[in-house]
């Protein structure tokens, strides 16, 4: 039996699991791209940066700091600039700071939502295919005017049993993608908390570099 059948035999419920498998496939697609651009990897060439941030780089620093595309560089250089153009106290630092990570974490954020749902409800579509498939079964099998035959009977619940089947290959992956993309924006918090914090001890102190 070849996939066209098989997915005839699914029913309704298989057109929409492999719509959801379309959509899951576009967004981790999207957020590869997305991260791709962000390079992850940037906060390690960002911390010898900030380790030697003083009243008499805080400009070079700036213009370091655009160079790069890590969400982190973004909250260090909102702070920079904050202190260097209107001289904000620590608390407006802060503040400045957390607004700008939001920002940047909303960003990250977008379309993992969608992502987490489908990997929920694929499995739960494979299963509502799956007992409407056998419900169907059922019926013919009652409705036959000749004796009950076990093999009409097994025919009919393998093809019910194709949604569910489908249902979890849809999910499991989606479900890893998913988790993997929010270990990714988490090290990026931690990273961003990292930073913020030892910005703000940089500012307490501003002291040369030895």
């Amino acid at each position: 039996m070849n996939p066209s059948e098989l997915i005839l035999k699914g029913g309704p419920v298989i057109y929409l699991l492999l719509s959801l498998s379309v959509l899951a496939l576009a967004i981790v697609i999207l957020k590869f791209i997305q991260f791709r651009k962000i390079a992850w990897g940037q906060y390690q060439q960002i911390s010898p940066l900030i380790k030697n941030i003083s009243s008499s780089t805080i400009d070079s620093s700036i213009e370091q700091l655009a160079s790069f595309s890590s969400p982190v560089a973004r909250v260090i250089e909102a702070a920079l600039r904050g202190k260097a153009e209107q001289n904000l106290s620590e608390d407006h630092l802060q503040a400045e700071m957390t607004r700008v990570g939001s920002a940047e974490l909303r960003e990250l954020d977008s379309f993992l939502r969608p992502l987490g749902a489908i990997a929920h409800l694929a499995p739960l579509l494979g299963l509502l295919g799956t007992v409407l498939g056998m419900i169907n079964a059922f019926r013919d099998l009652e409705g036959s005017k000749v004796a009950a035959n076990p093999a009409l009977l097994a025919g009919g619940i393998w093809e019910a049993l194709l949604t569910t089947a489908l249902g979890l290959i849809v999910a499991i992956p989606t479900m890893a993608f998913y988790y993997y993309f929010e270990g990714k924006i988490d090290d990026t918090k931690a990273s961003m908390r990292d930073a913020s914090t030892r910005i703000l001890l940089r500012f307490k102190n501003w002291t040369e570099p030895s």
